[in-house]
């Protein structure tokens, strides 16, 4: 796409996991996330935990992919 696009990756459990690799859905969930990350100009997910299994999973650039955890912050 011509227009900048931010991508939120919730997990890779599929590409990480390969009992997870099996249905249907998996491998389009799977086919989804590889499309989206590589046209993506940035990738947003829910934590560092995530964040590390999509760089080690996917061809993106650790500059390229932000935490954002869901919850808010301890000292709230």
């Amino acid at each position: 796409s011509a227009v900048p696009a931010v991508v939120t990756v919730h997990d890779v459990i599929p590409l990480a996991l390969a009992d997870y690799r099996r249905g249907p859905l998996q491998r389009a969930y799977t086919s989804l996330v590889r499309a989206a990350s590589a046209s993506a100009c940035h990738l947003i997910t829910d934590s560092e935990f995530s964040r590390t299994d999509i760089l080690k999973h996917l061809p993106v650039r650790p500059e390229a992919v932000t935490a954002i955890p869901l919850a808010a912050n301890a000292r709230f």
